[in-house]
Order: C-alpha cells, then sequence, then structure tokens
C-alpha cells in the first residue's frame, strides 16, 4: 500500500496539467461530495417533515399505488 510520501512524490512528479487534474479531483471528492451529501439531507429533511405523504394530494395514508383517475 502506498504511503502518504510516496503519493506527494508521485505528485511532484507530474507535470503542472497533471498537477492541475488531481487538484480538481480532489476538490470535488472533498468539497462538491460533501455539499451533495448536505444538499441530499436537507431535500430528505424538508420533503419528509410531515412523513411520507402523497405529493399530489397531500394524504399521508396510501390505499393504492399510483394516482386516483375517476372515470
Amino acid at each position: 500500500m502506498p504511503t502518504v510520501e510516496s503519493v506527494k512524490n508521485d505528485i511532484e512528479a507530474l507535470g503542472t496539467a497533471g498537477q492541475e487534474e488531481i487538484l480538481h479531483y480532489l476538490e470535488e471528492v472533498f468539497v462538491l461530495g460533501s455539499f451533495a451529501t448536505e444538499v441530499t439531507n436537507e431535500v430528505k429533511e424538508n420533503r419528509f417533515s410531515r412523513g411520507k405523504v402523497c405529493p399530489h394530494c397531500g394524504h399521508d395514508e396510501v390505499s393504492r399505488n399510483g394516482k386516483y383517475k375517476e372515470k
């Protein structure tokens, strides 16, 4: 398994373009990954704050799958 020092040395051996690519990858993993998790949790919290409800009528009891269509 590579050590931190060996990874640092490999990054230093890369050219500028390779280092920038590594930087962008790390930004995506650390910054955007945590941001996406926060947004997902916030959406779940807002959407299901009253429990699971029908998005069409707001009823909290399910009587069947799908929407009711009058004939």
